[in-house]
């Protein structure tokens, strides 16, 4: 999916995916674009995705709004 939009301002990745690695999934993109914002989902409060640039509750929407207002404008221009 980041092949076919790569002008995006961050990129969301749930930390629990069910069929894969969510570390791998980070890893593929900052290959693609080594300056890719990426920022971890997790239901768990506590939890910390070291693959990502910032980790919120992925039931705080207010939150993912907060990190995105934060990390500023896009990464590829």
């Amino acid at each position: 999916m980041y092949k076919r939009f790569p002008n995006v301002d961050a990129v969301c990745i749930e930390a629990e995916l069910p069929d894969m690695k969510s570390s791998a999934v980070a890893d593929n993109i900052r290959k693609l674009n080594p300056k890719a914002r990426i920022v971890g989902l997790s239901p768990r409060l506590a939890a910390l995705c070291k693959w990502a640039d910032k980790t919120i509750d992925s039931h705080d929407p207010n939150a993912l709004l907060e990190v995105l207002q934060e990390m500023g404008g896009r990464t590829d221009i």
